[in-house]
């Protein structure tokens, strides 16, 4: 169930910026065994890194982004340790970072439980999760924790005890054929919808 404005206020101005966000996280992947399943990390910051460098996106998707005049704020709920949201955190920022009414914080999902208690995905604390909020905090929409054809892929996966071990391969492979084409067309969809 969606909170308050002012509670999604409060959680937007507590968030953290995505340089903080990577500056932590490359800390993180330096010191991992600090960490709740910091084995993942180093390997997801070596992925952030790459779309970080890699991902531009293409004239079409600029305009598309361009129009969006209205206001709009998203808060992202990740971890170092998820490998979706390595796949998709670096697109966000850069797709937002520089975009004049499009603003983005995030915040930890395990330090902010409440938050993410709001956004469930069935009964599940599933990450990366985004909520779209509009000029004055009010709940627009959210999306996560992957793309739908993820999601899919994800559901076939696991249900075949052949594949399931080894989903998280596939998965990863998927997001490199898909060069994060559904992410950014998905995320465009949703603001088109709320602007």
């Amino acid at each position: 169930m969606p909170l308050s404005n002012q509670d999604y206020k409060n959680y937007f101005n507590s968030g953290i910026t995505s340089a903080e966000y990577y500056n932590s996280f490359k800390a993180a992947a330096e010191n991992p065994e600090a960490f709740v399943h910091g084995s993942y990390i180093p390997l997801n910051w070596q992925r952030v890194k790459r779309l970080l460098k890699t991902f531009k996106p293409d004239s079409q998707q600029c305009k598309a982004m361009e129009q969006f005049k209205n206001k709009h704020y998203i808060i992202a709920i990740t971890e170092f340790w998820c490998g979706d949201a390595a796949q998709i955190i670096p697109v966000l920022t850069t797709l937002f970072n520089n975009h004049a009414s499009i603003f983005l914080k995030l915040h930890f999902r395990d330090a902010h439980t409440a938050l993410i208690d709001a956004h469930l995905t069935g009964s599940s604390r599933s990450i990366p999760k985004l909520i779209f909020l509009n000029s004055n905090f009010e709940f627009q929409a959210e999306w996560g924790p992957r793309p739908k054809p993820a999601i899919e892929l994800v559901k076939v996966l696991k249900s075949n005890p052949e594949t399931a071990a080894q989903y998280a391969e596939h998965l990863h492979k998927w997001y490199a054929h898909d060069h994060q084409q559904s992410i950014v067309s998905e995320i465009n969809n949703i603001l088109q919808s709320i602007s």
